[in-house]
């Protein structure tokens, strides 16, 4: 994407209560950096999108891989293969196979989602400020 919109963030979070204030705090922080939140989860806003174009529409991408979830280890393989920065977080290390333990993921804690929001307000924005880079250097080719 070349921004001339604003950044769009793919969010791999699983479904269910458990990630449901991981899931707010992450589009929270997005919304607050104007980030355009591509969520297969959310068909209103997505429409009947395949993970895989949402992926490649993407200007990075936030997984959480906490328990392993299929879907969501799926969809980093992807954001992966079409090299899109993406942070990894997690809750626990023991989940996490061995390939994607080597991009240091977020480790966090369930109970402090706050902490994980300060975070990504750092982080956002550096992955904002990363693709603009990546996009400006393309041009002058």
């Amino acid at each position: 994407m070349a921004f001339s919109e604003s950044a769009a963030c793919f969010v791999a979070i699983p479904s269910g209560d458990t990630f449901a204030p991981v899931r707010k705090a992450v589009i929270e922080a997005l919304e607050e950096f104007q980030v355009k939140t591509l969520d297969p989860l959310d068909i209103s806003e997505t429409g009947r999108v395949s993970a895989n174009e949402l992926i490649e529409r993407a200007d990075f991408v936030i997984a959480d891989a906490s328990g392993a979830n299929k879907m969501v280890l799926y969809e980093l393989g992807v954001a992966s293969g079409l090299r899109k920065p993406t942070l990894v977080m997690i809750q626990d290390t023991a989940d996490l196979p061995i390939d994607l333990s080597l991009q240091r993921p977020l480790i966090y804690r369930p109970e402090e989602v706050s902490k994980l929001a300060a975070y990504l307000r750092y982080w956002i924005p550096d992955a904002i400020a990363l693709q603009r880079k990546k996009n400006i250097s393309s041009w002058a080719v």
